[in-house]
């Protein structure tokens, strides 16, 4: 083989041996660009309203803790949260706002709670949305709870 055909070749044998050895990583269950489903708070966290719905239409509680893991959450490490939780430490109001319209209950005091745990993460537009017009107690900001 001459070395101009040599060159021209070794691309294409590249990429035809990467396709195959990709194509066999699929067949033996490898999924390299897979996204993982999400859990709802991991959905809240990140501001992915529609895998959210997903999520619950599918039976999964809005009221309910589940696991984040730090890739979505940095230093969630596993830790389970509410959707409502995980949103106001991501600094996400308009998904505690679509939480609340779709009927997820926040009263005086867990309002309170979650702009304490959105203001330990500097999360200001969760804090501003919480807080509203509303006068909250005061958190204690090295717990990201009230006093």
């Amino acid at each position: 083989m001459t070395r101009p055909a040599l060159v021209v070749s070794l691309p294409v044998v590249g990429a035809i041996a990467g396709t195959l050895l990709f194509v066999a990583g699929e067949c033996a269950g490898l999924r390299p660009f897979a996204k993982r489903e999400l859990t709802v708070a991991e959905a809240a966290a990140e501001g992915d309203a529609p895998a959210m719905m997903r999520q619950v239409y599918g039976g999964s509680s809005p009221l309910d803790r589940y696991a984040v893991q730090s890739d979505v959450l940095a230093g969630a490490n596993g830790e389970r949260f509410t959707p409502l939780e995980a949103a106001a430490m991501a600094n996400r109001a308009a998904i505690i706002d679509v939480l609340e319209r779709w009927g997820v209950p926040i009263d005086d005091a867990e309002r309170a709670r979650l702009a304490c745990l959105a203001e330990a993460r500097h999360a200001g537009d969760a804090v501003g949305f919480l807080k509203g017009e509303r006068t909250l107690p005061p958190c204690n900001t090295a717990a990201g709870a009230q006093d």
